[in-house]
């Protein structure tokens, strides 16, 4: 069971075996094994699993909010993508795209949902910045998902392709993508560019919005957010969103910056609370 009121609070009269706790695993995915963690609610009952996703390079890690949705009720799996802060591999947007597909994959064989007693028709992907890029394509893609949720999620094909209409924003562009990045072993010095040229009208927000419908879906939008910004990531999204989805679709706007550093709790409790309501 799913209580958004545990956030925050230890539990007490665990049974002795089924404690809450940590494990690390190496997550196959694309012929490796991502760096990665388990952390699960305790209990004997099974739990839904969410699968949180970070974002670009991953200096923020969304940890503080995967502890609270554990304390809820949640086992919460996080990982380092193919190439990303010492995972092997080589890092692109493809990969960022095919390794939550492979982790949800792992979790579904029945010897490990049973091992960490993981409800898997109650399987939830939130992700933070480009991991809200990627949770949404993720739920676009699959039917077998309680539901997908977007942080402040940076719509990375829009932003390309708005910025091909201004050379100076273009020429800014390729410099943020073509940077070093020490935290990112890139399986090319192009291939982020390179991956957007060929995939930007596919992976536009705007064009997954057929595939959500049915589907429950949460956005946070931040007004304070240089990054994904409300009218470029966020709003042009959700107005068209609005009319597929319906009730299924649950939008968020706090006043607060990219990172939502002033509003952890607030992110935490709605991301519970949503999820709650979703668990079946």
């Amino acid at each position: 069971m799913v209580d958004p009121k545990k956030i925050f609070t230890d539990p007490i009269d665990v049974e002795p075996g089924y404690e809450p706790y940590l494990y690390s695993i190496p997550y196959p995915s694309g012929g490796v094994r991502v760096n990665g963690l388990l952390m699960t609610a305790g209990g004997r009952e099974k739990s839904p699993l969410v699968v949180v996703l970070h974002g670009f390079p991953g200096t923020e890690r969304n940890l503080d909010v995967a502890q609270a949705l554990r304390m809820a009720g949640c086992n919460v799996a996080f990982f380092h993508y193919r190439g990303a802060w010492g995972s092997p591999g080589g890092f692109s947007f493809t990969h960022v795209l095919e390794d939550p597909h492979n982790v949800i994959e792992y979790f579904k064989q029945p010897e490990i949902a049973e091992q960490y007693r993981i409800d898997v028709n109650n399987i939830f992907v939130i992700g933070h910045s480009m991991g809200g890029f990627a949770a949404l394509l993720t739920g676009a893609a699959r039917d077998d998902l309680r539901g997908v949720a977007g942080i402040a999620p940076y719509d990375f094909a829009k932003a390309y392709l708005y910025a091909q209409r201004d050379p100076a924003s273009a020429s800014s562009y390729r410099d943020v993508m073509g940077q070093p990045l020490p935290e990112l072993d890139l399986v090319s010095p192009t291939v982020l560019l390179d991956e957007l040229e060929a995939n930007a009208k596919d992976w536009c927000f705007d064009n997954q919005v057929d595939k959500l419908a049915g589907k429950n879906v949460l956005v946070f939008g931040f007004d304070r957010d240089a990054s994904s910004t409300m009218e470029l990531h966020i709003l042009p999204f959700i107005e068209k969103a609005k009319a597929k989805l319906g009730d299924t679709l649950r939008f968020e706007n706090y006043n607060t910056d990219h990172s939502y550093n002033d509003k952890r709790v607030a992110v935490s409790r709605a991301l519970a609370e949503w999820i709650a309501s979703c668990v079946k």
